[in-house]
């Protein structure tokens, strides 16, 4: 399964969003994807205090949301000509 098509399906069942930057002509110069996990945080050793920060509610959270990069993609040419 290509990148493209895995990228398609994510997006149709709400498992990950993917973006397109493009230049001023409508051509692709880079691509991401992101998405949610959840960590799990039985045996990490944080206080509470870092458990409410990192949930944004509980101090006795054990799971916490967070972004996953799934993909990143870049078109070479532009990078080498924006940045030389």
């Amino acid at each position: 399964m290509t990148s493209s098509t895995k990228a398609i399906r994510f997006e149709q069942t709400s498992n990950a969003r993917t973006y397109l930057i493009l230049n001023d002509s409508g051509e692709i110069l880079a691509y991401f994807s992101l998405s949610f996990k959840e960590l799990t945080l039985d045996n990490v050793k944080i206080s509470k205090t870092k458990r409410q920060q990192l949930d944004g509610i509980s101090r006795k959270a054990e799971k916490i949301k967070v972004f996953l990069i799934g993909q990143i993609g870049k078109t070479h040419p532009f990078w080498i000509t924006q940045f030389l």
